[in-house]
């Protein structure tokens, strides 16, 4: 299955340290949206092409697909932008790498298509924004004590 805004197939939407760009803002904003990680560089922001963990050499020379295959998981790179994403999107890419590696990429993308639906709406979530852009339901609900 084809991507709409993607040459890459929805399962090379999951970048190398775990997140899936399909719920990525750059990834689903209308103008200028990125390819996703895996995609064509040519279409990418500065700032994505500096990516560390993208221009890790054994990312490049193509020696793993995922961080989590390195002898050096979870190297410094990978748990700063876990504890960045943990603490501004509620999102561990250490977590997602772990259930990459134990179930598989296809697995991994079946439960993320799920997750990033709006509950309410059912379009797609963004993982950077707390409120689905279409409705402005919650992503998360807060548990009642």
């Amino acid at each position: 299955m084809k991507d709409k805004n993607s040459k890459l197939n929805r399962n090379e939407l999951v970048a190398p340290c775990g997140l899936n760009c399909r719920f990525c803002y750059r990834y689903l904003r209308k103008k200028n949206s990125c390819p996703g990680c895996r995609g064509d560089d040519s279409l990418k922001l500065k700032s994505c092409l500096n990516c560390q963990i993208k221009n890790c050499e054994r990312v490049k020379n193509e020696q793993i697909e995922f961080c989590s295959e390195c002898d050096k998981f979870p190297c410094n790179l990978v748990k700063n932008l876990d504890k960045r994403y943990r603490n501004s999107y509620r999102i561990s890419v250490i977590e997602n790498l772990n259930y990459l590696m134990k179930y598989g990429v296809e697995r991994f993308v079946g439960e993320e298509e799920r997750r990033w639906v709006c509950s309410k709406c059912h379009e797609l979530l963004c993982m950077h924004e707390l409120l689905c852009r279409h409705c402005e339901e919650p992503r998360f609900k807060e548990k009642k004590v």
